[in-house]
């Protein structure tokens, strides 16, 4: 394990609901750009 992992999405969808509020947001955060990224691709 690395202090990194937690952007890993396979382990988000596996561990959620176990990440500390901090990261929780931090997720959150990673999760909603990418959908604007996605967005705008189209």
């Amino acid at each position: 394990m690395t202090g990194d992992d937690w952007m890993v999405p396979e382990l988000q969808l596996r561990y959620r609901g176990h990440f500390s509020p901090y990261l929780a947001r931090r997720i959150a955060g990673l999760v909603s750009v990418g959908a604007e990224r996605r967005a705008f691709a189209l």
